[in-house]
């Protein structure tokens, strides 16, 4: 393998990432009128270039424990 296919694949995972940070910003569009505090938070994690993980958790885990 040479070094085109490297970078290649790079411009690949670039651009699918870029689809699926799209996506996800779309998902937040369609959520805000059920949960608008997450739909925001969803947008502030992905303004920037870099996802911000100071945020934190969107969906909280729940524990449900039955006897």
């Amino acid at each position: 393998r040479g070094l085109g296919d490297v970078y290649k694949r790079q411009s690949h995972l670039q651009e699918v990432l870029a689809y699926l940070a799209t996506s996800i910003l779309q998902i937040a569009d369609l959520l805000a009128p059920f949960m608008p505090d997450t739909a925001i938070k969803i947008k502030q994690k992905f303004a920037s270039e870099v996802v911000d993980n100071s945020i934190g958790v969107l969906f909280p885990k729940i524990h449900n424990y039955t006897e």
